[in-house]
């Protein structure tokens, strides 16, 4: 139980193609896991991310650090039509903010 960072399956220099498809063998290998998927806008994880549609039910939510937002503000956009009604894809000023929507759902 707990966090599979996929930084540390993959090392420091890898690729967006890399990353999928390390997220994809993950997914693979846990068949009767749910996922929540975090990341942030300077790495296109909200791009790699996409991958994992093929797995309805088992992402619960997608959290991306946006980058461009105020941190400590508390903002929290959910972005529609781009990923899967059933699953939240959230843009967070900061890990609060990450922290509040995901509790919320009850997922902490």
């Amino acid at each position: 139980m707990g966090p599979v960072l996929v930084r540390d399956l993959l090392g420091i220099s890898s690729g967006r193609e890399q990353k999928s498809g390390r997220i994809q063998e993950v997914l693979d290998l846990h068949p009767r896991l749910r996922f929540v998927l975090i990341g942030d806008s300077g790495e296109k994880d909200s791009e790699i991310y996409a991958a994992p549609r093929a797995h309805p039910g088992r992402i619960l939510a997608i959290y991306i650090r946006e980058l461009r937002l105020d941190a400590g503000d508390g903002r929290v956009e959910e972005v529609s039509g781009t990923w899967r009604e059933d699953v939240p894809f959230v843009f967070a000023a900061d890990t609060d903010a990450v922290r509040g929507h995901a509790d919320a759902l009850g997922l902490l």
